[in-house]
């Protein structure tokens, strides 16, 4: 089953020494080079929540020795795997027993130029019937699905994202105000819901 954790930065935004000393050292490095206190927060909170995710399944966050595939992707251990994302003001923890990969983007104007570069034809055809925030929303759910599939594969973008093709992976998208969400997994055992932290 994969399950997808949801966090609000809100909810550290007041505490955020207290919860800054909860992540391990990597993670830390990762705030630190951030500049602005916004990044620093959405990094954090994801830290947090993959704490909080990782402890769900019974692990003990610090006591977890995280590995890494040749092209960084970290994981838990063999039989668990996770993914992290974060947009706005939400992060996001997808936990599963096979490859996941997920994605969360803000819902916000997107130019002609950004789809024309990143999409393919068909896709760019798709776009083209709707106007508005129906096309803001309708591009950023298909980046999504291109986002969580490429971070599900565990290789970073290798090609131009409007030339590859999406196979042999399953996805799930998930429904937040303003934001598109989307999963893919290599099982297609997905939660109905988001799990809210």
């Amino acid at each position: 089953m994969t399950t997808t954790f949801l966090m609000n930065v809100n909810s550290i935004a007041g505490d955020f020494e207290y919860y800054y000393n909860q992540v391990n050292q990597t993670r830390k490095d990762k705030i630190d080079k951030l500049l602005f206190m916004p990044d620093k927060l959405l990094s954090l909170t994801a830290g947090i929540l993959l704490k909080n995710a990782l402890e769900h399944y019974g692990l003990k966050y610090d006591e977890i020795q995280f590995s890494y595939n040749k092209y960084g992707k970290p994981f838990a251990n063999d039989n668990l795997f996770f993914n992290l994302s974060h947009s706005g003001e939400y992060s996001i923890c997808s936990v599963s027993q096979g490859q996941v990969g997920c994605d969360i983007q803000l819902v916000e104007p997107i130019k002609q130029q950004v789809i024309d570069i990143s999409c393919t034809d068909a896709e760019i055809e798709y776009l083209s019937q709707f106007q508005g925030n129906v096309k803001n929303t309708e591009f950023c759910k298909l980046w999504a699905k291109k986002e969580s599939y490429v971070k599900y594969l565990g290789i970073g973008i290798q090609k131009k994202i409007d030339t590859f093709n999406i196979k042999d992976a399953y996805f799930m998208e998930y429904i937040l105000k303003d934001y598109a969400i989307c999963v893919c997994s290599s099982k297609n055992e997905f939660d109905d819901t988001l799990q809210i932290f």
